[in-house]
């Protein structure tokens, strides 16, 4: 059973980097680089340190607004602030988090140290798959209690 960020990164084939850019970058440069790293959401970052990130979803937006994509800068399309995880977090509380706050990836780390980037289809089918394995357990248990009591 996959109960943390830890070993849900660990039961996950391939590279988790997370990848980064400078808030000056442009538009272009942020999908640019996203497309060649095989990647939905990237790290915008000022002086090596967080400060928001960018999705899919938000270059897309820009666009299709008409703006031309080598004019805008990552600091102005990015979403401020970096939501983060630790590696010894308990999924179901990831699960909420990222729920709560509305947002597809939160990047695992502590600090300044990033590790990776987990998507909410990776978290949430690692606790489906775990409730799924807890009513297994459930099953089989009531199973054996009743065949002992017959």
């Amino acid at each position: 059973m996959i109960r943390t960020v830890q070993q849900l990164l660990g039961s996950i084939k391939g590279k988790r980097s997370v990848i980064t850019i400078d808030q000056l970058a442009t538009a272009q440069e942020v999908a640019v680089t996203m497309k060649d790293n095989g990647i939905n959401l990237i790290v915008v970052t000022k002086n090596r340190k967080p400060v928001g990130v960018i999705s899919t979803s938000d270059t897309s937006s820009e666009f299709a607004s008409g703006t031309k994509p080598s004019e805008r800068h990552a600091f102005q399309i990015m979403k401020r602030g970096v939501i983060k995880t630790i590696m010894t977090e308990d999924l179901d509380t990831v699960a909420k988090k990222m729920v709560d706050k509305d947002i597809r990836h939160i990047i695992v780390g502590d600090r300044d140290d990033w590790i990776a980037v987990l998507s909410i289809k990776e978290v949430l089918e690692a606790v489906r798959l775990n409730k799924i394995e807890i009513e297994e357990a459930l099953d089989e248990y009531h199973k054996g209690e009743r065949f002992r009591h017959s």
